[in-house]
């Protein structure tokens, strides 16, 4: 999988994100099986099934809204149409809507979109991975651990261990 091919699952991804940051504090929480659920997370969710459903007929969908269990395919797609929730019923920053494919189990490509910051992630296997369109530095991965951990104020710092 690659960007170019889930080109129209991005625009999806931001078009839904530009939409929902103006509901951010506005909305209710409709949950009654599980807590922090809306009315946006399942048009979303059912939105990117659509689309990646295009993308591929040999895959198989998963999110957590409208699927109970996740099942380990050999091709699949894991969604969280808005990952942080509760932050977005609250108003608050920095939820984001998450997509991502794997193949036998490794990911090879995932976006990542947060509407508050109008910051959009994503990497593929042949490309790399980007913010907003400009290519990150990535790390081999045995020369150095990073360490994310939220802070107070719901943002994330990052530290980089030798």
């Amino acid at each position: 999988m690659n960007i170019k091919k889930a080109t129209n699952l991005i625009e999806y991804i931001i078009e839904s994100g530009k939409r929902i940051v103006l509901r951010s504090g506005n909305i209710k929480d409709i949950g009654v099986v599980k807590q922090y659920l809306t009315e946006e997370d399942i048009r979303i969710e059912r939105g990117i099934k659509e689309i990646v459903s295009k993308i591929s007929i040999e895959t198989t969908f998963y999110a957590e809204e409208e699927h109970d269990n996740f099942i380990d395919y050999e091709s699949v797609w894991v969604c969280d149409p808005i990952s942080g929730t509760k932050l977005f019923i609250q108003g608050l920053p920095n939820y984001a809507i998450v997509a991502s494919h794997l193949t036998n189990g490794i990911v090879d490509f995932a976006v990542v979109y947060n509407p508050s910051t109008d910051d959009l992630y994503t990497a593929d296997n042949e490309t790399g991975a980007f913010l907003n369109g400009i290519k990150l530095n990535v790390l081999d991965k045995d020369s150095r651990k990073i360490i994310f951990a939220p802070v107070h104020n719901g943002s994330v710092s990052q530290e980089i261990i030798d």
